[in-house]
């Protein structure tokens, strides 16, 4: 098996809290929970909010365990239950047989 061209990840967070408004959107009003925002989330793992508005979205090169962390915390503290595979997609190589 030849690799043919490289694998890719992205940052899908912001689709992740898109999706997550939506869902809460959906729901009667006495059963909504707030959704936070990118100054909510960035106060949670301690960033600037435009350093940490281009990790969320996408946009930065490097990858933070720790301010992935802490934002995935704040979201759990509010009653959302995210997962790894929810801020983060990977498209594996191209290969020949």
């Amino acid at each position: 098996m030849k690799i043919k061209s490289k694998g890719n990840m992205y940052i899908t967070f912001a689709g992740y809290l898109n999706q997550l408004r939506a869902e809460e959107m959906s729901k009667p009003v006495a059963n909504r929970k707030e959704v936070p925002n990118i100054e909510q989330l960035a106060a949670a793992a301690d960033r600037h909010p435009i350093n940490f508005s281009a990790f969320i979205n996408g946009k930065s090169k490097t990858f933070s365990l720790e301010v992935a962390q802490a934002a995935m915390d704040e979201l759990w503290r509010l009653g959302f239950t995210p997962q790894i595979t929810d801020i983060i997609k990977y498209i594996p190589p191209e290969v020949e047989e």
